[in-house]
């Protein structure tokens, strides 16, 4: 099962006026993988992304 959690939000990236949006991957309470990426919008999207091993 996959839970997805999208939050709407703006800032910037390293104070060079560019937004960002950050994606995560965890996968029993541990961090598979960080993605960041500068866009140029006016919005960013923050999603995380939980998955679960039901058996």
């Amino acid at each position: 099962m996959i839970h997805e959690i999208e939050i709407l939000t703006k800032g910037c990236w390293l104070n060079v006026g560019s937004y960002f949006y950050i994606i995560l991957t965890i996968q029993y309470d541990k961090i598979l993988h960080i993605l960041i990426s500068t866009i140029h919008k006016k919005t960013a999207i923050l999603s995380i992304h939980f998955e679960e091993n039901r058996m």
